[in-house]
């Protein structure tokens, strides 16, 4: 009796005989692409993997565009833009110190502790203090490498190959490798991610001189 290993969309079969080319001739019939059924997926896996293969195939376009251009006929060059947009950035980091980042968690703390009346916090600001710990490391981090790389294009230190990856990110819109690495998982690309950081701000903000929020969208946080 003939085997089968799959018919949804072509039937897959194991040929009968012995001989080599009845084999190759076999293979020769299958189609390049299959459905993800042959494999015992559904059908949703299908939209997965090509919505995948689009925002790569869009990512490696963005990536091709020329690195050392004069653009149009305003004369910024290439790194003029990526100075820009670091320049831009580096201001709307709200850094206090290199050493502590955006917050001062012992002063926070004694903050939380005066409203508390005791010395002692709430889980939800147990949940803010180490929010605030990894937030400043993302912050330090934020500001270290933009500043070096700003550095680097006035020629005080080499352009590392983590500096040029940051450059490139910054002049491709996409959130850099260093970065997400410290940042709450995200789709999302560098403007848009700029802006969600600066209403995660506000809301650390609100959250340390008011309260917690009513509401906390817990998968959001770090």
């Amino acid at each position: 009796e003939q085997f089968h290993f799959s018919r949804a969309g072509f039937d897959f079969y194991l040929p009968q005989g012995d001989r080599i080319k009845t084999y190759t001739q076999c293979i020769d019939k299958m189609p390049l692409t299959v459905r993800p059924a042959v494999f015992g997926l559904h059908a949703n896996a299908e939209i997965g993997f090509y919505t995948e293969a689009t925002k790569q195939i869009w990512s490696d376009l963005i990536s091709l565009q020329p690195r050392s251009i004069i653009m149009g006929n305003s004369g910024i060059s290439r790194d003029d833009i990526i100075a820009t947009t670091a320049k831009d950035i580096l201001e709307k980091v709200p850094l206090e110190s290199i050493d502590i980042g955006c917050y001062d968690l012992v002063v926070v703390r004694n903050q939380l502790y005066e409203r508390n009346g005791i010395a002692r916090p709430t889980p939800c600001q147990v949940v803010l203090l180490q929010e605030l710990e990894r937030w400043n490391a993302l912050i330090i981090r934020m500001a270290t490498t933009l500043t070096d790389l700003l550095r680097a294009f006035k020629g005080e230190i080499g352009m590392s190959e983590e500096l040029d990856a940051l450059g490139n990110a910054l002049f491709d819109g996409f959130l850099p490798a260093q970065w997400r690495k410290l940042a709450p998982d995200t789709d999302k690309k560098l403007g848009s991610w700029i802006s969600h950081f600066l209403d995660r701000y506000k809301q650390y903000q609100a959250w340390i001189s008011h309260g917690e929020p009513a509401v906390i969208w817990l998968s959001g946080l770090h």
